[in-house]
């Protein structure tokens, strides 16, 4: 497999080409070349410690024993590159013809070292399997030994977690342009590509969310992309909403009704918290797991009231969701002043508003609890 789909990253420092994409496990072991430093011979120009056996043999055991993903990408750089060998297909998605290069490894030595102790150590069947495995690579085009010494020391220097949400939306891309990539997601996280899906076409499609949510490359926004996304993991968890509803279109009309139906509850006050978002926390996270988490309960009381059944799609209708809504909207809380407040001042910054103090993990549940307490007891009267 020497052609491979890449996302094209901007240019790291203003000047050196970068690509994100997958190869096999086979294909980075047999290109792979690690730049080791000998102290005997320095004019020759290694940088790279030496490796750790018995770290690549513990991280090869883990690997074989739990049948490990390894998440983070190896950082490699293609020396004497030819930009012959990059096809740009559209936009930042591009081909990469890996066919006559060798990898430089910057970044992740012994990873690739247990790589290649697994498959030194399997029968010829379940070697197959593992070089077929796909792994995650990040690739510096054509930069010298000195540029790459600098990447590795600044790695090793400077290491800092890659952002939610840029891997975010590295794994939408990658998703987008590499139809097997999904193979090489843990299952655990796949819910995260569906959820990326339905946020898409929810800031797209959505007048409330419209340019709300916050991508890596945008300086407008409230929420983070993979903030957005993870307030969904309850709802695709949910066997009606995850798994009934048609796919992430229907699921987006569902959120679009239902963000919809909060906007006409708070058009019909004084002020409006969609209106001034750094006024107000409703779309920021905080506000959209509470409100989220909102919905398969409203879902459930529309069950009852015969409102989400084939012939009435009620979960499809912002007036729908609004009329259960209101119940729990209406919720008086104390504010940082010690004030009460309720309706969209509830949902204002700082100490003006009450929805700060929920802001925790525990926080946003407590919050959950009591407005669904609220709705039901408003049922009840």
């Amino acid at each position: 497999m020497s052609k491979i789909s890449v996302v094209l990253g901007d240019k790291l420092s203003g000047k050196f080409d970068v690509a994100q994409g997958y190869i096999t496990i086979g294909d980075l072991v047999s290109r792979k070349v690690v730049d080791t430093y000998d102290p005997e011979a320095r004019d020759e120009g290694g940088y790279q410690r030496m490796v750790s056996k018995q770290r690549v043999k513990a991280l090869a055991k883990r690997l074989l024993d739990d049948d490990l993903y390894v998440p983070t990408s190896i950082l490699v750089n293609i020396r004497k590159f030819s930009n012959s060998s990059l096809k740009t297909i559209k936009g930042n998605n591009a081909e990469l013809d890996l066919a006559k290069y060798k990898l430089y490894v910057v970044d992740g030595q012994h990873r690739t070292g247990a790589y290649e102790e697994v498959l030194e150590n399997l029968d010829e069947d379940e070697r197959k399997r593992w070089e077929d495995k796909l792994v995650s690579i990040v690739f510096l085009l054509g930069v010298d030994q000195d540029v790459e010494r600098e990447f590795f020391n600044d790695v090793n220097s400077n290491a800092k977690s890659i952002p939610a949400a840029y891997i975010q939306e590295l794994m939408s891309r990658m998703n987008l342009v590499n139809p097997g990539y999904i193979d090489s997601v843990p299952e655990k996280d796949r819910w995260k590509l569906t959820g990326n899906d339905i946020m898409e076409i929810v800031n797209s499609k959505s007048g409330v969310w419209k340019n709300k949510i916050k991508f890596p490359t945008s300086k407008v926004g409230v929420i983070p992309n993979s903030g957005f996304v993870n307030t969904l993991k309850p709802l695709l968890n949910d066997r009606w909403f995850g798994d009934m509803l048609s796919g992430p279109e229907e699921q987006a009309e569902v959120l679009i009704a239902f963000w919809d139906g909060l906007n006409l509850h708070f058009e019909k006050g004084e002020e409006n918290p969609f209106d001034d978002t750094k006024k107000f926390s409703i779309q920021k996270r905080i506000g959209a797991a509470v409100l989220h988490g909102m919905l398969l309960t409203i879902k459930e009381y529309m069950n009852e009231d015969g409102l989400a059944n084939v012939d009435h799609k009620g979960y499809l209708d912002p007036k729908t969701w609004e009329s259960y809504q209101k119940r729990f909207l209406s919720i008086e809380d104390y504010n940082g002043s010690n004030e009460t407040v309720t309706g969209a001042n509830f949902w204002k910054t700082g100490k003006d508003g009450a929805i700060g103090k929920y802001s925790s993990g525990a926080g946003t549940k407590d919050l959950i609890w009591k407005f669904e307490n609220r709705l039901k007891l408003s049922r009840a009267s």
